[in-house]
């Protein structure tokens, strides 16, 4: 009777003021007869219209427990393709947390390095600068001394007034720098100082003279480059050593530094993409755990039925199996919910020959007839 008066948890094609007819008939019927004879006998006709109310009841309700294992199996098959993104998504997390992890030690370590190479170029040059600035003095000096040389032989070719002076002066002053004999500066003196047409022949041999003195210096002066020149390439190459060193030690701080940005992307990329995955896997659990709620009602719903089933099955059987002078003086007429509804069967059939009712014991156990 519970089955066939809840229509909208057992879903049927009769209509359910016919069911709620066939309930109540049902109920009264069966307390009645209870009541008459002390058994619930009850007319085979109408048991084959309760039995083919609730057949159809269990085939919708088992056509829809199908479409919910359908829906079941396509959401698990959902959920897992999605858990399995999320897994991946987890991976690739970790794994740029890892990377930049990684990188910011490289950074420190880059720093590091870029310290000790500061040091050790600082040392180097400590430790050449002597070498390069001896070198450099002595180039410097070779340099004046090529300047006076050249300055000398102008003055002994003749230079107009106006250059004249300051040329004698700059022989004059190499000579005084470098020590040369007074006697020798002052007659310089007086004959880099006179035009080329008033020297005398003592100015003659004094030009001479610091010529040769000036080309004797030159020629010393080259000599100590050349000998310092292969000490100086060392210390120059030294610095430049570790200056490439130095260098390189901070370029590579830039490069670590890039790839702490690039990786530092990459990280929020990936932790975006986790929790788009994370909150889609969680909303197709979601979705999974309420298509087997739905599984599990239909399923419930399907075993009520076969319930109702089996106990109308007992019904029948015990009906069926009644002695006939229990039963011999039941009337139809008695019972007069019952006695309407075979009525109306009977009317709806008439002509059809002689109606009959599928009436399964339980699920899926054989048809029963009922005249």
């Amino acid at each position: 009777s519970a089955v066939l008066a809840d229509s909208d948890e057992y879903p049927s094609s009769t209509a359910s003021s016919m069911r709620a007819m066939l309930a109540n008939g049902l109920a009264g019927t069966v307390a009645a007869l209870q009541e008459k004879t002390g058994e619930p006998e009850l007319p085979q006709e109408f048991l084959g219209l309760v039995g083919k109310v609730l057949h159809d009841a269990l085939a919708q309700c088992l056509s829809g427990l199908k479409e919910k294992e359908a829906d079941a199996a396509a959401a698990l098959v959902q959920c897992e393709a999605s858990d399995s993104a999320r897994d991946l998504a987890s991976a690739a997390l970790e794994e740029a947390m890892v990377k930049l992890q990684g990188l910011k030690a490289e950074l420190i370590a880059a720093k590091s390095a870029e310290v000790k190479e500061k040091c050790s170029y600082s040392e180097v040059q400590a430790a050449t600068q002597s070498i390069l600035d001896g070198h450099a003095a002595l180039e410097e000096q070779l340099a004046r001394s090529q300047r006076a040389s050249q300055a000398a032989q102008n003055l002994e070719s003749g230079l107009p007034a106006e250059s004249r002076a300051s040329t004698a002066e700059l022989v004059l002053e190499h000579l005084a720098e470098n020590g040369a004999e007074q006697a020798l500066q002052a007659a310089a003196g007086s004959a880099l100082s006179r035009p080329l047409a008033e020297r005398h022949p003592f100015d003659v041999v004094t030009l001479d003279v610091v010529k040769t003195v000036l080309g004797s210096w030159q020629a010393g002066a080259a000599e100590k480059v050349a000998t310092s020149a292969p000490s100086a390439v060392q210390a120059r190459a030294e610095v430049l050593g570790a200056w490439a060193i130095l260098d390189a030690a901070r370029d590579q701080i830039m490069t670590v530094k890039e790839a702490i940005g690039e990786a530092e992307k990459a990280l929020e990329q990936a932790s975006q993409s986790f929790t788009v995955a994370e909150t889609q896997a969680k909303s197709l659990r979601q979705a999974l755990s309420r298509c087997l709620v739905q599984q599990t009602l239909a399923e419930s719903s399907a075993g009520e039925i076969n319930k109702a089933l089996a106990a109308l099955s007992r019904l029948a059987d015990a009906t069926a199996a009644a002695p006939a002078e229990a039963t011999q003086d039941v009337k139809m007429a008695e019972y007069p919910a019952a006695a309407a509804l075979v009525e109306g069967r009977r009317v709806a059939t008439a002509g059809a020959g002689k109606p009959s009712w599928p009436l399964p014991r339980a699920y899926g156990m054989e048809h029963r007839e009922f005249t």
